[in-house]
């Protein structure tokens, strides 16, 4: 009998992957009713447990990346004090927040009343269309996929830190399922939350590329008394 090819197929071990942590940034809390999104605005970096508890979560020794924006640095830099420090601290302006565009600077409340589609609650504008002078829910998904095959090919089988931002990690959460845009928006991604999505580049052709581990993973330490 002819033989047949018997191989098994590699497993997606998660020491072979690429490993992304994404951690939405510190709240901004002075600005939580405005729609502040490409904004260079401070974060409050004031509840010192959740940094503890997140450098007790995240790997030791991971490359770090934070957007252009200051929060994520403020975030970063306080999970650093809290303990945990990186191989290598970078920046890209590919992991920032969604622009708003002309919605941009409008509170919450002046937003829904001017909205007519049907994503009201989930996400500050549709998820399936372009804002004026800004950008869609696709431009942000496209630049997170750049941005992930770039960390992929030069940091592969490592941990990656992405301090980032709810629309980032949406988006990052909607290429690794392949979401349509219209479910983009479902996931709820609180501040200093983990989302982990493991990248694999040598599986077979046909096999998932992703794995989601975690979304919105929270700190459950107690405050400090």
């Amino acid at each position: 009998m002819p033989e047949t090819d018997t191989q098994a197929p590699k497993l997606p071990w998660q020491s072979e992957a690429t490993r992304f942590w994404w951690v939405r940034h510190a709240p901004v809390s002075h600005l939580k009713h405005l729609m502040y999104g490409a904004m260079d605005v401070e974060a409050d970096v004031s509840e010192i447990e959740k940094f503890q508890s997140l450098a007790q979560r995240l790997p030791a020794n991971a490359i770090w990346y934070t957007s252009h924006l200051q929060r994520t640095h403020q975030t970063a830099d306080s999970v650093r004090l809290a303990g945990l420090d990186c191989k290598e601290q970078l920046e890209s302006k590919l992991i920032a927040e969604m622009d708003f565009g002309d919605n941009t600077g409008k509170t919450h409340e002046q937003l829904i009343k001017e909205r007519t589609d049907p994503y009201v609650g989930f996400w500050p504008i549709s998820p399936v269309e372009k804002q004026p002078s800004g950008e869609s829910m696709q431009d942000a998904c496209d630049r997170v996929a750049e941005f992930v095959s770039h960390c992929a090919d030069i940091h592969a089988g490592e941990d990656i830190v992405c301090f980032s931002h709810m629309g980032t990690i949406l988006a990052a959460l909607t290429n690794a399922l392949s979401l349509n845009l219209h479910n983009s928006v479902c996931f709820s991604i609180d501040n200093l939350s983990i989302t982990q999505i493991n990248h694999y580049a040598d599986l077979h052709e046909l096999a998932p590329v992703f794995r989601v581990l975690t979304v919105s993973e929270k700190s459950t330490a107690a405050p400090q008394s």
